[in-house]
């Protein structure tokens, strides 16, 4: 498929004039005379060749693909060198352009690649065997050159250094080993020229590779090789040359950078218009999924930093950490995400390249300052995130909403993930023969006290190389020296205004959403919200960014958990830091996860708090106390309830915990009385009539309900029972109409709402008498059961269907084996929607005690702590949502007191997880959330 280009020229027109007309001064040789079109592909294996970068304290992993740092396997480009940490996963050169209408590109992100080794001859073509020979990168230090002059040793590649096909040498005159620009020119041989394809380095002569820096890498590449595999593109029949370099110098930013000449030659025998060089990244700042990204104009640069204060995970930097930025200093004309979701259907690889280099979404449309860059208003650009960070600057991944314009708290601040992007550099028209040069670094900003310190640091050192670069050129960058700018001092401490301290909005009819206000400082760019459930903001921790005074939390927003009590504190913040000690208010409001109560086992909290003998569900006279330590009631669904004398199972595909989560946060009850309530058949035999019958037990919403608390019935709704008969008649619930584990099994139990009162002219809102006076007078006698029941219109039409059904297929299992129904008097089963499971040390029976894990949700590494009130044997394992056993955190012998282990999340999927530590005498669970 090819992209044309017309097409792309025609969306562009939006876009404003002034972004796209930059152009880079192309470099231009003596044309090549009857130079043919390139053939297609000649059948060249990929390159294999790879070389390491190492000569300071970056270890860059090199390859002949266009890749940088992966081509597979592990990722290496390692900074510190021997760190074991990484900015960055891989960059891959892209490059595309216009032939003849059409656009064509040469590109990858991580395979197939397609480049391959060597040059390209006078007729447009490289030829497999040319490949094989290049399939090879040449490495030259300092010391090899120092070495040579001095009589030691020196490399192979020095001496092989291949200047007859186009690597940068010079004829060192005054034998100091550096190339001085004013009188030691700089030479590239090029097809035509004398001794291109036959010439051989003379170092006796004074010949010597301008390697730039104290290690250069040279190697040569084509897109005339074979297929493109990845964009399905012709090729745009180029060569391309490419130094890599880099110095080892004592001064911190320069030892942890290195740059790249890329030189891209047009051997197509074609005029190339429009012609493009992008470099794609997928930049990971230690951790992969908590980064951030910024697209700076005024430097040609594309950031990549921390979106938090702390990176996880054992690869991670920890506190403080670094800012990574690709900075082209030959001139960019911008910075794209790359991004598949936003399109009309499925593109190709080649219009996901054509696009991003022409700064455009999948569908055509410019990048548009505001939130994510996408249809947010008329104010073009071609950088995406292009506000300073480092000031909390609109339009950056710090603030996506200019002052004053309100939005959904979560379009004000990025959320930190993967991030993946594109840098390119401005366009040049190369005629044949005709080559541009694009000059790139890759720069590392570290040492800060904070992340946007780090970032500020990446700005000044590209300030310092971009003005070397444009005086003397690349030599000029080993001069340069970069004053880091002094931080502000961070702002001082704000005054909390609003709510008071211990306001109570579950009193006060729980609001849809909390206003928090504080008093401005001077010296803040930005105020920082902290939300906890407790004092230290290590448990459901959250957090908001506001530039004002105030802000407006949605309920749905606030911490979630079982204590009401939520924490906050507001930390006015500069790129400096932020406030420090602080006022910590708190107010009261119930949140809660819409979920399945689960136990640590994976089962969902079905739990009997009532039992058919009178017996403490949880006492010692308790056979059964499953879930007692998590939840206060015993878990009953397929497991004995207290006195072994039911089971709670489920007879069809998909029992209750299918449906149940979707009516969190409130919880449901069936309880077995002597009043009964009414139920409904909607089928009797075969035949599809309704009818009804008294049953033994009645079927409640009973609001929100915490474990271990005490249960309010003023918020208790009482709702209609619908049966369903598998085997048995239609006329009484008993046991014997279905069978389950071998044993009798009642009726199938569904549960419905009544309609909502108000809606037929009653008084009460989802009103069940009304349904049940309708449906006393239908209670049918045992012929007329038999024979069916069609003025059933009446009554059922108190049922609300269209709010759905929260319980569903539930069956009580006799374990008595007496067939008697009248056993489940007393008997309460609830079911549990999204309150979490509590520590045991909130109840009584606790021996031990598991604390808030922390961070809590987690990216990267987790930390349990845990206490024992006795010495003994202790296993503290994670379980996922099915109750597996993910992995064991620590096991074996342990002393009294107080211990901790932590545990890398990074390789598990996002989710709930449960931590539960047990020993001979006791239990204790907690919930964590895995996020990604």
């Amino acid at each position: 498929m090819i992209f044309r280009a017309s097409l792309l020229l025609a969306l562009l027109i939006a876009l404003t004039s002034a972004s796209l007309a930059q152009a880079s001064d192309a470099v231009r040789p003596k044309p090549i005379p009857d130079s043919p079109p390139a053939r297609l592909e000649t059948g060249c294996d990929p390159g294999r060749a790879e070389a390491f970068l190492d000569a300071n304290n970056v270890n860059a992993l090199l390859f002949n693909n266009g890749a940088l740092g992966w081509r597979g396997g592990d990722a290496i480009y390692e900074v510190p060198r021997g760190s074991g940490k990484s900015p960055l996963f891989t960059t891959s050169l892209w490059v595309g352009g216009t032939i003849d209408g059409d656009y064509r590109a040469a590109a990858s992100e991580y395979g197939p690649y397609e480049f391959w080794p060597g040059p390209v001859d006078v007729q447009g073509n490289v030829t497999p065997r040319t490949c094989e020979q290049f399939d090879r990168m040449w490495s030259v230090g300092r010391n090899d050159i120092e070495g040579y002059r001095s009589g030691g040793g020196f490399s192979r590649d020095l001496s092989e250094w291949p200047i007859s096909w186009g690597a940068p040498f010079y004829v060192d005159t005054n034998l100091n080993n550096v190339r001085d620009p004013e009188t030691e020119p700089r030479i590239e041989l090029d097809l035509g020229d004398p001794g291109y394809g036959t010439r051989q380095i003379d170092l006796a002569a004074g010949e010597r590779p301008d390697i730039v820096g104290d290690r250069g890498v040279w190697w040569v590449m084509n897109d005339v090789g074979n297929t493109h595999e990845w964009t399905e593109s012709p090729p745009l029949g180029v060569e391309v040359r490419i130094l890599a370099y880099s110095f080892s110098d004592a001064r911190d930013w320069l030892n942890e950078s290195i740059y790249y000449t890329y030189t891209i030659l047009n051997r197509s025998g074609e005029t190339i218009t429009d012609l493009r060089a992008s470099l794609f990244a997928d930049p990971d700042i230690g951790y992969f999924e908590d980064d951030f990204i910024a697209g700076d104009a005024n430097r040609g640069l594309l950031i990549a930093y921390n979106g938090d204060e702390f990176d996880e995970g054992s690869r991670g930097y920890g506190g403080q950490p670094p800012a990574f930025g690709i900075d082209i200093l030959s001139g960019a004309a911008g910075a794209m995400p790359i991004n598949r979701d936003i399109s009309t259907g499925l593109p190709s690889t080649l219009v996901i390249v054509g696009s991003t280099q022409y700064f455009l979404w999948l569908d055509g449309t410019p990048i548009t300052r505001g939130l994510g860059g996408f249809n947010t208003g008329d104010e073009v650009t071609t950088w995406i995130f292009d506000g300073d960070p480092v000031q909390y600057g609109y339009w950056s991944e710090e603030r996506r909403l200019p002052e004053g314009i309100a939005g959904p708290q979560e379009s004000l601040v990025g959320q930190p993930g993967d991030r993946k992007a594109a840098i390119t550099s401005t366009p040049s028209t190369l005629a044949p023969g005709e080559q541009m040069r694009v000059d790139v670094a890759f720069l590392f900003g570290y040492r800060g006290q904070n992340r946007l310190q780090n970032v500020a640091r990446l700005q000044d050192i590209s300030d310092g190389v971009q003005a070397a670069y444009d005086t003397g050129g690349l030599p000029a960058i080993a001069d340069v020296v970069v004053p880091y700018r002094t931080p502000p001092s961070p702002p001082p401490t704000t005054a909390l205004v609003a709510p008071a301290d211990g306001t109570d909005f579950d009193a006060g009819g729980r609001p849809d959403e909390i206003t928090l206000e504080w008093t401005p400082v001077a010296g803040a760019d930005a105020y920082l919200i902290d939300l906890a459930t407790n004092p230290e903001f290590t448990e459901a921790y959250v957090q908001f960014r506001s530039f004002g005074s105030s802000l407006v939390v949605p309920a749905s927003s606030l911490p979630g958990g079982l204590a009401p009590l939520t924490y906050w504190r507001v930390r006015p913040a500069n790129w400096g830091g932020t406030s420090g000690p602080m006022e910590v208010r708190t107010f009261v409001y119930p949140v809660f996860q819409p979920a399945l109560l689960l136990f640590s086992n994976g089962t969902p909290a079905f739990v009997e708090i009532a039992s058919p003998t009178g017996i403490d569900p949880c006492g010692p006279a308790a056979t059964s106390t499953e879930g007692c330590d998590e939840v206060g009631g015993n878990g009953v669904l397929n497991s004995f309830n207290s006195d072994e004398t039911y089971v709670l199972g489920t007879l069809g595909p998909a029992g209750t915990e299918a449906v149940l989560a979707a009516f969190a946060p409130h919880d449901f009850e069936i309880r077995f009385t002597e009043a009964g309530s009414y139920a409904v058949y909607p089928f009797v035999g075969t035949v599809a009539e309704v009818t009804a019958i008294r049953v033994p037990f009645e079927v409640w919403d009973v609001g929100i309900e915490r474990p271990f608390g005490v249960s309010n019935p003023t918020d208790d709704v009482q709702m209609i029972p619908i049966l369903f008969a598998d085997t048995g008649g239609s006329c009484a619930f008993n046991y014997g109409e279905g069978e389950l584990f071998g044993q009798q099994a009642t009726d199938r139990i569904y549960a419905y709402y009544p309609i909502d009162a108000n809606e037929d002219g009653t008084t009460d809102n989802e009103d069940y008498a009304a349904y049940a006076a309708s449906a006393s007078a239908l209670i049918p006698t045992d012929d007329a059961c038999a024979e069916g029941q069609a003025a059933f219109d009446g009554p059922y039409s108190f049922i609300d269907f269209g709010k759905g059904r929260p319980l569903q297929r539930q069956v009580f299992v006799d374990n008595t084996e007496t067939g008697d129904v009248s056993t489940l008097q007393g008997t309460v089963v609830r079911f549990y929607t999204n309150a979490p499971p509590v520590s045991s040390e909130s109840s009584p029976r606790a021996q031990v005690a598991l604390g808030a894990a922390f961070p809590n949700p987690v990216r990267g590494t987790l930390t349990i702590p845990y206490q024992l009130r006795a010495p003994g044997d202790a296993h503290v394992a994670l379980f996922d949502a099915l109750g597996r056993e993910v992995a064991a955190l620590a096991d074996g012998l342990h002393t009294s007191g107080a211990h901790e282990t932590t545990f890398d999340t990074s390789g598990l999927a996002a989710g709930i997880y449960t931590v539960r530590l047990t020993t001979t005498e006791a239990r204790a669970v907690r919930q964590i959330a895995v996020v990604r």
